[in-house]
């Protein structure tokens, strides 16, 4: 079996997820060097020029990198964790070592790690006014520019936790930094509110016109029955929406897992909503 795991072709697919993580980090370390060289003409009073730029950058670039060839940047190793959905958080610790405690729930938590990392997207799409479990998604979301400016520690807490280097940035580089992980956080905010209005507007036209379409579906309806009949006798297809030209699209790969699930989520309360009456429950045991 070791000799199989250490075989290059049964490593193909574990070698290409490395290599791609690898390219992903490589992008976002550059990114990071150009914006931090920005940062640092800006603090040196310096125009801004793409030979300096690319001078600074490449300096900052380099930097990120150990003797090893990988990354040793922490912000940039968060932000790539964040994207491959295998950041380290306390929610993942905390199901890990529960996992350790009662080995036998292993079968039913498989890859907990990825797992808690799909919660806490759909977390971080929550829409507006609903606030997230992750105080600093909160804090992000819901508190101005203004009181992070008048509340510094605030601001390089939440900045520490992604990573970033409080201690050589200015104050101009740690507010331009704050400022935009608000908007990113703002924005998944607004995408989640709309995704959510559009399933929520969906419903409501459906079961107030009574058409037959399911222009948003999630994972289909408990009672298998109806969910069987669904299925067979019309167009009812698990977590798609329709398009233009009354196609139907499905928004699993579309949306990502943290969105996905939050829309299908919403669409399965929608579906089922009529399914928690006593006669029901009785009918499903």
């Amino acid at each position: 079996m070791q000799a199989m795991a250490a075989d290059p072709v049964f490593r193909l697919v574990p070698n290409l997820f490395t290599g791609f993580d690898a390219w992903t980090g490589a992008t976002l370390a550059n990114a990071q060097a150009r914006f931090r060289a920005m940062d640092e003409l800006e603090a040196l009073g310096e125009a801004v020029t793409p030979a300096r730029v690319k001078e600074l950058a490449t300096a900052e670039y380099n930097s990120m990198f150990g003797a090893d060839g990988l990354i040793k940047d922490k912000a940039v190793k968060y932000s790539n964790a964040d994207i491959a959905l295998n950041l380290d958080t306390e929610l993942s610790k905390s199901v890990g070592e529960l996992i350790r405690t009662i080995p036998g729930l292993t079968p039913f938590l498989t890859f907990p790690t990825t797992m808690m990392n799909v919660v806490r997207v759909a977390d971080d799409y929550l829409p507006a006014p609903l606030r997230s479990f992750q105080q600093d998604v909160n804090d992000l979301a819901y508190t101005s520019v203004q009181t992070f400016m008048e509340n510094p520690e605030t601001m390089e807490r939440i900045l520490k936790a992604r990573g970033h280097r409080v201690d050589q940035m200015d104050e101009v580089a740690k507010l331009n930094t704050l400022v935009d992980l608000k908007n990113r956080t703002l924005g998944r905010k607004a995408i989640g509110t709309f995704a959510t209005s559009m399933v929520v507007g969906s419903v409501l036209k459906d079961k107030l016109f009574g058409d037959g379409l399911f222009s948003v579906t999630g994972d289909g309806s408990v009672d298998r029955q109806l969910d069987a009949a669904r299925r067979k006798n019309s167009n009812f297809k698990p977590r798609s929406i329709i398009g233009p030209g009354g196609t139907r699209i499905e928004y699993n790969e579309v949306l990502g897992p943290g969105l996905s699930n939050w829309v299908a989520a919403v669409a399965n309360v929608a579906d089922n909503f009529d399914m928690l009456g006593e006669s029901a429950t009785e009918n499903a045991f």
